[in-house]
């Protein structure tokens, strides 16, 4: 789980929205996000989309409501581990940032590829 107050807005600014989560090669990136905020428990943002040609079509599928979720990368640096109504084991980010740039598995000491999270469009 993801707790919008632990968001690191200033640092999100300009996070890459990528095409279904892939983050490998920069045909990906559709846009950036030039703003961030937070409405209530929800993070709101401005995505500035690509004027590439290829991007085009999913501009429009945007502005049509057939592409209604984008994701962008993200970064946990603190994370809280927790118990639900019915005593499942939880995890929640509680200090997190959304990636400006696109990463790859080499550059992860895990090996592992940044989490994607899936972004509604709201028009």
């Amino acid at each position: 789980m993801l707790d919008p107050a632990g968001l690191d807005l200033e640092a999100s600014r300009g996070a890459s929205v990528l095409n279904s989560h892939n983050q490998h090669g920069l045909g990906n990136v559709l846009g950036t996000l030039d703003a961030v905020w937070r409405e209530g428990d929800a993070i709101v943002g401005r995505i500035r989309f690509s004027e590439r040609d290829d991007v085009a079509p999913y501009v429009a599928d945007v502005r049509a409501g057939v592409i209604q979720h984008l994701s962008v990368g993200y970064e946990v640096a603190q994370r809280r581990d927790g118990a639900d109504a019915a005593g499942n084991r939880t995890r929640t980010a509680v200090k997190w940032t959304m990636l400006r740039r696109r990463r790859s598995s080499r550059c992860r000491p895990t090996g592992r590829r940044a989490p994607a999270l899936s972004l509604q469009i709201m028009q």
